[in-house]
């Protein structure tokens, strides 16, 4: 009986331990900031885990990327899913399908000195003379929420730029924690600014948010001169079933306070007085959906995504 009981508690442990270390398990979202040239559209890229598919006889996953934008030119916001990706997890490595092949995207067998070749490595309108790559510096462990995970400190090493190499930090089940998920060898570069920008949050159903550099909510919708102005402003609750309740501090100028649908559309608009330091609108005859926040005073705007549920 001795025996039995040991035999259950490690296949227990090993089971909850290779649970925690897959790639894109149920839940698994990543956010990252969109950055259009730093012109004219600002928001997040939401990459999202949706299910299974069998490609090329390999069960993958297939991840959703999410568009969460704002012009600020047409004063639109765009809510909407620009593609798929299809990956999978084999013996450490995470593999990308790309151009009908599999490619490797991470690889965390790989050891200081190793290399593998840029996922995304073909240009858009040419190929390149030859292929950017991913190189290996140092590798370690990191205990983040509890889980214990593998990690590695990489140089992108593209071709045909006099800029530097670039590197970053890539964590098991998380991916790079300052840039976007997907590099791309553009042969000049690798870095695929035009779908993401550097890495916000990544959760799952049993993980909890991690973000280790973007100190306010995952879904904010920044501009230049709105992140310190979101540091004073707390709105809640976010899903909302009745009331949603915006909090700002200091107030000492008058504000507005609209809600807006996913197309931008005005559907409730409240004045703030100076010194007005809470106000809320009423969202209980508004359908079920995604809907955005606009506070702005004479300086300053934020726009945040809620959501209203019945």
């Amino acid at each position: 009986m001795k025996k039995k009981i040991t035999l259950v508690v490690c296949c227990l442990f090993y089971s909850c331990f290779i649970d925690a270390q897959s790639w894109s398990p149920p839940g698994a979202k990543w956010i990252y900031s969109f950055i259009n040239g730093g012109s004219s559209s600002t928001g997040y890229v939401e990459v999202v885990y949706t299910g299974d598919t069998i490609i090329n006889s390999f069960n993958c996953q297939k991840l959703a990327k999410w568009y969460h934008v704002y012009n600020h030119i047409t004063f639109q916001y765009y809510d909407y899913i620009f593609g798929n990706e299809f990956t999978y997890e084999q013996n450490g490595v995470v593999y990308l399908y790309y151009n009908n092949g599999f490619d490797t995207l991470y690889n965390f067998s790989a050891a200081p000195g190793n290399w593998w070749r840029m996922a995304k490595h073909q240009s858009t309108f040419f190929e390149c003379d030859s292929n950017s790559t991913i190189y290996v510096i140092d590798t370690g462990t990191v205990v983040i929420n509890s889980v214990p995970l593998k990690f590695q400190f990489v140089q992108f090493n593209y071709i045909g730029s006099p800029a530097p190499p670039y590197q970053d930090t890539v964590i098991e089940k998380i991916g790079y924690i300052n840039s976007y998920f997907l590099p791309y060898d553009g042969c000049f570069s690798a870095l695929d600014a035009n779908e993401g920008g550097p890495f916000r949050c990544y959760s799952d159903s049993n993980f909890a948010t991690y973000k280790p550099h973007f100190p306010y909510n995952c879904d904010f919708i920044l501009g230049e001169n709105e992140i310190d102005f979101e540091a004073r402003i707390n709105i809640s609750p976010n899903p909302a079933t009745t009331t949603i309740f915006i909090e700002r501090n200091p107030a000492n100028t008058p504000a507005t306070l609209q809600l807006l649908d996913c197309f931008g559309r005005k559907v409730e608009e409240i004045k703030i007085a100076a010194g007005e330091k809470r106000a809320g609108i009423n969202v209980k005859s508004f359908a079920a959906g995604i809907y955005f926040v606009r506070l702005a005073d004479e300086k300053e705007q934020v726009v945040r995504k809620v959501v209203v549920q019945h």
